[in-house]
């Protein structure tokens, strides 16, 4: 089979399964995120525009905001989230429900499919290695657990994508206003869902004053694209909290989700961007960068750790940005999370919500292969790997300084808008270890055996069981691709370890998704099945506890979901006690009573229809 027949049967068999898995995937929500995006839809679907009552008009009380997820105004709560969704989500939402809104992330999914070909095309000019991008983007990431989802990640990664290879094709044309100007309005265009696409600017800039044939047409071009996007963006934010911000959330929420906080990377970036580009316009850059990158980037780290040693200040920068490349990279079991739903397992597994979380390589061991970069001839793709690398970096760089995690999940969700890229060059990669292998299946097989073998072991025979392979078995395995890779790729004679190390990587890495998969359609199944309950009930209802386990989404009910921020001690009485007093029937989870007990009581016995762990309030 030629390469352009496997390209033909990848692409369109994948989008098949991506396009079907909605109509089989759990309506169910995943997080509190999620329920938001959802009433957002919802509200706009009834007509209430972009506000949601949530029983805040009738007494104010933080308990509705879905801690501080819903801002509060005067015309109501205000999802903090763009409105992309809401409007787009709303016309799915009429045609099949809930399910249509799961049908959005899964479309913009296929796209990314085809975009991440494209790109991985124009890196390295070879259809195999495009492939392969694929391959590892749709069946070897955590990437399918997001296309079944109802928050517009792959929306978001869509748009990213698509206005970076327009950029690209932007930088190398004679005219690259038009492509530039389809860039920033494809950019802006993901703006309206997920505001994080902005961090694809610094990389357009940096890329731009290193690479562009006219740097300042694609500059004006880009920002003729965005400007349009960005005044709907502050008309809107204007409407809903009263700001012309086009990337606010209405609130000074916490450092590490509120986008503004951002700002001042920014401006590092920015600055960085200028020097670098009066550098090329004076046309002084040395001779000895182009000819020996590798010499000028060892001889840089090594003045970069002098001033690290000398100057206090860069000093503790340095230990920031390691120990967020150690988390959030290599192994999550040393995350720090002082919330109530962080735990720590056997084997030092660590649990956010019943989750496993794991950095970016212990999901994904095959990133190892990446070490053959330090020994493979590199000259002739050396622009490509430059701006992937330097996409990659900036892109994770913000959440590295601030060490976040993503909260609850099972998996670094705010890098996979980089796993795209990091598939192309690791697809060159593996094809070029294969290349020097007479036959590739062979070491390949070897190494899926090994990780197969050593996931059923440590299943059986240690207490940390599945939680402990994805966790702890998993870095053990990240840790052996890179050994065996530099060892294979380095050593003609033991050029077989670096295909062991492959097979190792995407053995590991499939059933890691795969189990990411399973965990996630669990979680929203037990979230739907009592939600149902609730939708059940006849008349007003509140109900305290997490918003996934209360709210509906394939039909709005007239239930209020709250839950007690996490600074405060006790539930709002007067919130509670207006509920009570307008009618509703109101609800709690046995293990969270002692926040309602000083005031109210819970029935007994219970009534039959209250979902089981859930007891009914009324005023003592």
């Amino acid at each position: 089979m030629t390469p352009t027949q496997t390209r033909t049967i990848l692409l369109y068999g994948l989008s098949l399964v991506l396009l079907a898995m909605p109509f089989f995937a759990s309506t169910g929500f995943f997080i509190i995120d999620e329920v938001v995006y959802v009433l957002s839809v919802q509200a706009f679907h009834a007509g209430q525009d972009l506000f949601v009552d949530n029983g805040y008009l009738g007494h104010p009380s933080e308990d509705a905001a879905m801690l501080g997820l819903l801002v509060p105004t005067e015309n109501g709560l205000a999802p903090q989230y763009p409105a992309g969704l809401a409007v787009l989500g709303s016309v799915f939402f009429e045609v099949l429900g809930a399910r249509g809104l799961l049908l959005i992330n899964a479309l913009a999914a296929v796209g990314t499919l085809f975009v991440t070909h494209m790109l991985a095309l124009r890196f390295f000019q070879s259809v195999a290695v495009a492939n392969l991008a694929v391959a590892l983007w749709a069946v070897f990431s955590f990437m399918p657990e997001y296309a079944v989802g109802f928050w517009p990640h792959m929306v978001s990664i869509f748009s990213v994508l698509s206005a970076f290879y327009l950029f690209l094709r932007a930088i190398d044309e004679e005219r690259p206003f038009l492509w530039a100007a389809a860039s920033g309005l494809v950019l802006g265009a993901g703006l309206l869902f997920r505001v994080d696409g902005i961090l694809l600017l610094s990389t357009i800039a940096l890329v731009t004053v290193l690479y562009a044939q006219k740097p300042l047409v694609v500059f004006a071009g880009g920002l003729v694209g965005l400007a349009p996007v960005f005044a709907v963006m502050a008309w809107i934010n204007s409407l809903k909290f009263g700001t012309l911000n086009p990337i606010s959330y209405g609130h000074t929420a916490g450092s590490a989700v509120d986008p503004v906080k951002y700002i001042s990377f920014a401006v590092i970036a920015g600055l960085a961007t200028l020097g670098i580009w009066a550098i090329r316009v004076r046309g002084t850059v040395p001779e000895a960068v182009m000819r020996a990158p590798k010499s000028v980037a060892f001889v840089m780290v090594l003045a970069v750790a002098a001033l690290v040693m000398l100057v206090p200040q860069l000093e503790r920068v340095a230990r920031i940005i390691v120990h967020g490349v150690y988390v959030l990279v290599i192994d999550a079991r040393w995350i720090n999370d002082p919330r109530p739903g962080a735990w720590t397992g056997a084997d030092n597994t660590m649990f956010l919500w019943g989750m496993t979380k794991k950095a970016l390589g212990q999901s994904l061991p095959w990133l190892g292969v990446l070490v053959a970069l330090f020994i493979l001839p590199t000259a002739k793709r050396r622009k490509s790997i430059v701006i992937v690398v330097l996409f990659v970096v900036l892109w994770s760089l913000p959440f590295i300084l601030r060490v976040w995690h993503g909260g609850l999940g099972s998996n670094m969700r705010y890098f996979l808008p980089t796993v795209p890229l990091l598939s192309a060059l690791c697809a060159w990669i593996i094809l070029e270890i294969f290349e020097r292998l007479e036959t590739p299946a062979r070491p390949l097989l070897v190494g899926a055996a090994i990780t197969l073998a050593g996931t059923q072991t440590w299943t059986l025979f240690r207490e940390s069981g599945t939680a402990g392979v994805q966790q702890v078995l998993s870095t053990y395995v990240l840790y052996a691709v890179v050994i065996l890779t530099g060892i294979g790729v380095l050593f003609v004679r033991l050029r077989f370890l670096a295909g062991v190390a492959v097979g190792l990587g995407l053995a590991m890495s499939l059933a890691n998704s795969l189990l990411d998969q399973r965990a996630a359609q669990a979680r929203r199944g037990a979230t739907y099945e009592r939600a149902e309950v609730f939708a059940q009930m006849a008349g007003p209802i509140l109900v305290y506890s997490a918003p996934e386990s209360a709210v509906l989404a394939n039909r709005k009910t007239d239930l209020i979901s709250s839950i007690v921020p996490f600074d405060h001690d006790f539930a709002d009485r007067d919130f509670v006690a207006s509920a009570l007093a307008d009618g509703r029937r109101s609800f709690v989870p046995e293990v969270e009573y002692f926040q309602f007990s000083p005031w109210f009581e819970a029935l007994s016995p219970t009534p039959q229809d209250v979902p089981e762990r859930f007891l009914e309030i009324v005023q003592r």
